[in-house]
């Protein structure tokens, strides 16, 4: 991310806006070749952690150099410490460098075949932490950018081609098995695993294994040469060396080729990196401190502890001056020097690091045991230790093998075992012959002789280590040449104006919106932030300029009694020195344009603010709600004043209506009894008549009975008769049509039933004769075919099929 941003903005002053994509995809440009890089070094030198899918394991320092107007003319870069021990090895859940899994995932069939390769699972370099497939990474998609990106820095695919081949050399190391003979000499277990290394080392068997089982020393005046049979032990330690060796080469060339094409492209586009004017990154590994902590976590804490000092010093620096321009007393601005601690390492002559490679100087008296003995001699403190000092070493209590570091970030303990054999960066001249000896043109040049060196040109010729009786004598050792490395890049970051990129990481589950606040914490202090806070705080760390704080606390000038007139002709500064009074003069101090503050002293002056801001609002809440109650009251009161009229109203109204009603009441019961009083009489006289009319209406009819013929009986009787009789018969013939109607009903019903009833039957029948008809139908089917089959058999076989 950050070269992709620093290369787009070179294009975009190169071509404008508009063209910055397709500068992107075009050739191999100096912002290319930078992109590019990335990917490269990221397969050769990152691998998966348990903290990191891809963890860098190796620093590097890229200074990029600039044109006048913001262009980039050139880069180089330069790498510190590539984790060795990993190539031969890593702890569980963890994986090798990528780019061994990228060759297995992403080679075709015939290239794979042609550099004898299996699965990644079937290397012992690769299995040994079982992890070999990541759900994040994809390597046979990172395999196809990376011979992309080998093409953009100007590998030529034959130079390809021989790097991937050495890479598989490596993993074919690693399976490489010795046994011991009755002698106790080593000796190869799978012969074959020999003859395919050695072709693809382009050496003959023979030598190979001469080199990994045995080894020549050279001894007395006259040069007498003798073999040494090795152990099995100590045959996979040259197995591993020269493992170790040939990818480290590799990766030293690859940087190399990567600084030459930079450097090439940029002297084709009329640049350069004679320019003065970079932008270095470093990216170097951070603050370890693990279970188990060996000599690889010893020199990335070294390294961490000169960052750290070179860290604290800007820091302390960078106070100082802005003390010194604002004109601020910083006597009491102090910081904890890790000197000592770096002293403790790496001062010559009694240094861990120093004594490490004069340890290594004693040949077969060497040891990591007497290293450690050398260590709690030199470094422990006799006596019981002063009150007050820092003790930088000390010795755990019941580990013989361990020490102790008291670094800025807190102590680490590290093992010794395997310290010797980390530093040692050499391998024997066995090895170094043969590499030397093989057919291989690039292989040659990545283990050049001492002789041959000046004349070969390019890299510089590496010294083989000599080794008189296995007494180390004269070599770069890996601690020495780390030394010189960091030395270098401290005197580069003095001569520049660093500025600080601290990475946190949330939580080591890798889940969004997580915190782990341990985590984090620890990670602070690893990155020295918490250091940074306290040289801060020992100072002025609260600054603010004079208009800025007279803003925020400009209502503390309201407890002050100054004139309108004095507060008109006030600068921003006495106001300030006004406010300031509410806290204790060796708390702050005014400079020509900020005022500076102890820690915590801004809680003091928000304190006194709030008061008087909660003071205000007390008054201004007491006459809001003095209003609200008001207006609430005033509402409250012309509703009741309406209410009551309305309930006089209504009472008013209930009590007319009452009244109206008795009145009306009263009315009509004197109209009743007035027309009671009338009706009664009418009643009276049209009584007496009806009674007149119906005695003589009574009289009337008896004297027609009395005299009336028998004959008008005898009809009237025979008519009643009649009628009645009809009636009878209407009332039959309607009772026999509602019986009909019923009986017709229920015969229906049971019709419907029963015709229900012989669907159901006709339909299982007709089924039933339907699958019988089929069952003999397939069985007929069935002959036909054995018998269409045996025919077809005769007319085949012929008596055969018989």
């Amino acid at each position: 991310m950050r070269f992709s941003y620093l290369a787009n903005i070179s294009e975009i002053g190169k071509h404008g806006p508009k063209t910055v994509n397709k500068g992107a995809q075009g050739g191999s440009s100096v912002e290319q070749c930078v992109l590019q890089s990335n990917p490269l070094l990221e397969s050769f030198g990152n691998a998966k952690t348990i903290r990191n899918d891809n963890s860098s394991r190796f620093g590097k320092f890229i200074k990029i150099y600039y044109k006048d107007d913001g262009t980039i003319s050139g880069a180089t870069t330069s790498h510190f410490l590539l984790e060795k021990s990993r190539i031969v090895g890593c702890a569980d859940s963890e994986r090798n460098y990528h780019i061994f899994y990228q060759i297995c995932a992403g080679m075709s069939a015939e290239e794979k075949q042609a550099l004898k390769l299996k699965n990644a699972v079937d290397y012992y370099y690769l299995n040994q932490g079982n992890c070999i497939q990541v759900p994040e990474i994809n390597d046979k998609k990172d395999y196809k950018e990376l011979v992309e990106a080998m093409g953009i820095v100007g590998i030529a695919p034959d130079i390809q081609k021989t790097i991937f081949t050495l890479v598989a050399c490596v993993l074919h190391l690693g399976n490489l098995e010795f046994e011991e003979n009755a002698k106790l000499e080593s000796v190869i277990a799978k012969p074959q695993e020999v003859i395919d290394l050695a072709e693809l080392l382009m050496v003959t068997p023979a030598e190979l294994e001469f080199a990994l089982t045995k080894r020549t020393m050279s001894a007395g005046a006259r040069g007498s040469v003798a073999e040494i049979s090795l152990s099995a032990v100590e045959s996979n330690k040259s197995r591993n060396g020269l493992a170790k060796d040939i990818f480290s080469k590799i990766f030293d060339w690859l940087v190399s080729q990567i600084n030459l094409s930079t450097k090439q492209i940029s002297q084709g586009e009329g640049g350069g990196m004679g320019a003065s004017k970079f932008i270095g990154i470093l990216d170097i590994f951070g603050f370890e401190s693990l279970q188990f902590n060996s000599f690889e976590q010893l020199c990335i804490n070294y390294t961490n502890e000169m960052l750290q000092q070179q860290f604290n010093q800007h820091v302390f620096v960078y106070e100082q001056e802005v003390y010194v321009e604002e004109g601020i007393d910083f006597s009491r601005l102090e910081f904890q020097d890790n000197g000592p601690c770096l002293d403790l390492i790496d001062k010559k002559p009694l240094g861990i690091l120093p004594l490490l490679d004069e340890q290594g100087m004693l040949g077969k008296r060497a040891s990591d045991e007497n290293f450690i003995q050398k260590l709690n001699q030199t470094h422990l403190p006799q006596g019981k230790p002063k009150e007050g000092v820092i003790q930088y070493y000390s010795k755990p209590r019941f580990a013989q093998d361990q020490f102790t570091i008291n670094h800025y970030a807190g102590e680490v303990t590290y093992n010794v075992v395997g310290f010797l054999e980390k530093n040692d960066d050499s391998l024997h001249a066995d090895l170094i012959s043969l590499m030397d000896s093989s057919k291989c043109e690039f292989l040659r040049k990545l283990f050049p002789l001492a002789a041959g060196g000046a004349a070969a040109g390019g890299n510089a010729a590496r010294k083989p280590i000599q080794r008189a009786g296995g007494k180390m004598t004269g070599t770069m050792t890996v601690g020495r040449k780390f030394r010189d490395q960091m030395a270098d890049l401290m005197l580069e970051l003095k001569a520049t104006a660093p500025s600080f990129v601290r990475c946190v990481k949330p939580n080591n589950l890798r889940f969004p919106q997580g915190w782990n606040a341990s985590l984090i914490l620890n990670q602070l202090i690893y990155l020295g932030v918490m250091e940074t806070v306290r040289i801060r705080r020992s100072g002025f760390p609260v600054r603010r300029s004079f208009e800025e704080f007279y803003q925020k606390y400009q209502i503390l000038t309201r407890k002050i009694n100054v004139s309108k007139e004095k507060r008109a002709s006030m600068t921003d500064k006495e106001f300030c020195e006004v406010i300031l009074r509410f806290i204790a003069r060796e708390n702050w101090q005014l400079g020509h344009k900020k005022v500076f503050l102890r820690d915590s002293q801004l809680r003091i002056l928000d304190n006194e603010a709030r008061k008087i801001t909660s003071d205000a609002a007390v008054q201004i809440q007491k006459h809001v709600r003095r209003m609200v109650q008001r207006k609430k009251y005033l509402i409250m009161r012309e509703k009741v004043i309406l209410i009551q009229a309305t309930v006089r109203m209504y009472l008013t109204k209930v009590h007319f209506r009452r009244m109206r009603h008795r009145i009306t009441l009263l009315n009509a019961l004197a109209r009743q009894f007035v027309q009671r009083r009338k009706y009664l009489r009418l009643r009276k006289y049209t009584v007496l008549v009806q009674s007149r009319q119906r005695g003589k209406v009574a009289r009337r009819q008896l004297w027609y009975l009395r005299n009336a013929p028998k004959a008008a009986t005898k009809i009237n009787a025979q008519v009643r008769r009649y009628l009645a009789r009809n009636r009878f018969l209407k009332q039959k013939r309607a009772a026999s049509i509602v019986a009909n109607a019923h009986r017709m009903r229920k015969q229906r019903k049971a019709f419907l039933d029963l015709r229900k009833a012989a669907s159901v039957i006709a339909a299982r029948y007709k089924g039933y004769r339907g699958q019988r008809k089929y069952k003999e139908m397939k069985k007929a089917a069935t002959v036909l075919h054995a018998v269409g089959r045996g025919f077809l058999a005769r007319l085949k076989f012929g008596k055969k099929a018989r």
